[in-house]
């Protein structure tokens, strides 16, 4: 691997992310409710929300859809719901210039139809655990109309905010902040991001403790990540809790956007359809449509359609869609850019693959190497690939593999897990999975190949520290 020039990133929590460039300040916006139970995250606004939410931050020409949804109800839950305002008026400006209907801005024929559903809102304690405390409360009902205008782009740098207006008099507006990209003196040709999942200052402490002698409680050295020339903390929480997950954190690495927990590559609106939800561009996706000839990998240890990995290839709301994980994998989603397609997939999650767990029963190890996969399913398989040249998928066991202590130590504890890839019921011993380095290294070598002076962008997950202390 000599000669390359690589931009090594690596990420030790479930955590968000802060684009390149300038911060700016967003001046005057409201705050979010105050409370542990709000209507839905991101909407300050009693009645209108617009999705992606107010400070949104984005790249010039990065795509995304845009949901505006009005709300309607009545906290005394013994009156009907009302029905919500479907006349509102969607209009934006650049630079404080002219309001125009988001229609003729962005060069959008037909009017998108309106939609119409109800959620139930718990907006105190009481109401959320009604059913523990028996206390007889009833969730409020909250009546939707809402319209998406999919796949648009902001392309020049500026300040754009949008306007909903419902009623003679009432509007919500957010603001965007189109960024200026930073040049930087010298472009790195080749991006590995590491991500430890789950691993906090307290488990960089105790892998130290653990690692490192020390002296009167001084350290002989350091762990190779404390060594980085650059060290910092991210901000975790989503736009609508303090606690984040791995979906919500790996999605904002993926986009710059936060989100909801569960989210992958979404906005969290208030339907219950996991997959009509405003998407933004994955950093993946922005690689295909602009650089196409880079190779891209994807490494982990946990199951491929597990909340960090598959950050970099789908969009749902929820992250326990695992069958339908695989097929964006392969299809991508409808009315959005072509399907990530990754050089390199090296993961677990058989069983999602292949019936009975599989979308449709379909076999998708069939399916992908009519793609022009080259498939293995063990560690020697992996190590002793000669096709270089080829698109690499592994798939290595069922679930999660199996951590350093049952591929070195102790083997025995895998005989009878009948986790084999090929789910034809044999075992998926140990010491047949591969190692994170050993699949990080097989990645590398393909996706030089691959990407030759065009690249390449690899996310290599280490998922076994959050899957131990979880």
């Amino acid at each position: 691997m000599k000669g390359l020039l690589i931009t090594v990133l690596t990420l030790t929590a479930a955590s968000s992310t802060v684009l390149a460039g300038s911060q700016f300040t967003f001046s005057s916006r409201p705050a979010d409710p105050e409370g542990q139970f709000p209507r839905l995250g991101a909407c300050p606004d009693p009645h209108a929300c617009i999705f992606p939410p107010d400070v949104s931050t984005f790249l010039p020409g990065s795509y995304f859809d845009l949901r505006v949804e009005l709300h309607a109800y009545d906290k005394d839950t013994s009156k009907p719901t009302p029905k919500p305002y479907d006349q509102f008026k969607t209009k934006i400006r650049k630079d404080k210039g002219k309001w125009v209907n988001v229609n003729k801005f962005f060069k959008i024929k037909s009017q998108p139809v309106i939609e119409n559903w109800k959620f139930n809102w718990t907006d105190s304690i009481e109401k959320h655990y009604a059913s523990v405390l028996q206390n007889g409360q009833k969730p409020i009902q909250v009546a939707v109309a809402a319209r998406a205008w999919r796949k648009l782009r902001l392309t020049e740098p500026g300040l754009y905010e949008i306007k909903v207006q419902y009623g003679s008099k009432k509007s919500y507006t957010v603001q965007y902040q189109v960024v200026e990209p930073k040049k930087p003196k010298k472009k790195a040709k080749n991006v590995i991001l590491f991500i430890s999942d789950g691993t906090n200052v307290g488990m960089i402490t105790a892998a130290r403790a653990l690692a490192r002698q020390h002296t009167s409680g001084k350290y002989h050295s350091l762990l190779s990540f404390e060594d980085f020339d650059n060290l910092g903390h991210v901000i975790t929480n989503s736009v609508d809790s303090l606690l984040t997950d791995s979906a919500n954190s790996a999605s904002a690495y993926a986009t710059g956007h936060k989100s909801s927990v569960d989210a992958l590559g979404v906005y969290a609106d208030s339907s219950s359809d996991p997959f009509d939800d405003p998407k933004v561009e994955l950093i993946t996706e922005l690689i295909r449509r602009r650089q196409p000839k880079k190779a891209i990998g994807i490494v982990s240890t946990a199951y491929g359609q597990d909340a960090t990995p598959s950050a970099f290839i789908s969009h749902t709301r929820q992250r326990s869609q695992p069958a339908e994980i695989t097929d964006q994998l392969l299809h991508g989603v409808h009315n959005w850019t072509q399907a990530v397609l990754p050089d390199v997939w090296l993961a677990g999650g058989a069983e999602y693959f292949k019936a009975p767990q599989s979308l449709k029963g379909n076999d998708y190890y069939k399916d992908f190497q009519k793609e022009g996969y080259h498939l293995v399913f063990d560690k020697k398989e992996l190590l002793n690939n000669k096709k270089k040249d080829e698109k690499l998928m592994g798939i290595f066991r069922k679930d999660n593999l199996d951590t350093w202590f049952e591929r070195n130590l102790y083997v025995n504890n895998t005989v009878g897990n009948k986790a084999h890839p090929d789910l034809s019921g044999k075992d998926a011993l140990g010491s047949d999975q591969p190692g994170l380095s050993d699949m990080a290294l097989a990645a590398l070598e393909v996706l030089k190949k691959r990407g030759g002076e065009d690249g390449f962008f690899m996310m290599s997950e280490a998922a076994a520290v959050d899957k131990l202390v979880g």
